[in-house]
C-alpha cells in the first residue's frame, strides 16, 4: 500500500511539474547589450523595447516554453515561430528569429 502512495504521489507530481512549460527563471526585466529592454510576465507576455526610449516598442506577444524551445506569438505583427534558449542564473540566451548562428545575450536586471 505504502509503495502505491509513492508511486502516485511522484506521478502526480511529475505531471504537475511537465504542465508548468515556461520556467519561472525566465520572467522578470532583461536587459542586452544592444539596450534593450525584455520584460516576461507570469502571464507569458513579454515586451522588448529600446532601453534609451522605453516608450519604443519594438516587439510584444506570447511566449510558450515547447520542446525546450520558446514558441513566440508576436502579437504586434501575427509572426510566429520558435527560438532556441538558455537561462543561466543571471543571463538568457536566445537565438534570433531566422537563424540558430546569431543570438542575443541577456542579462537580468531584477
Amino acid at each position: 500500500m505504502r509503495k502505491l502512495l509513492v508511486l502516485i504521489s511522484f506521478i502526480a507530481t511529475t505531471t504537475l511539474l511537465s504542465s508548468q512549460s515556461t520556467p519561472p527563471s525566465l520572467y522578470g526585466l532583461w536587459v542586452n547589450l544592444d539596450k534593450e529592454l525584455l520584460t516576461i510576465q507570469p502571464n507569458n507576455t513579454f515586451v522588448r523595447q529600446t532601453a534609451t526610449n522605453p516608450s519604443t516598442i519594438i516587439s510584444r506577444g506570447t511566449l510558450e516554453v515547447v520542446d525546450n524551445e520558446i514558441y513566440v506569438v508576436r502579437t504586434d505583427t501575427g509572426e510566429t515561430y520558435t527560438l532556441k534558449f538558455h537561462v543561466g542564473d543571471s543571463t538568457f540566451v536566445v537565438t534570433k528569429p531566422g537563424t540558430s548562428e546569431r543570438v542575443w545575450l541577456f542579462e537580468r536586471l531584477n
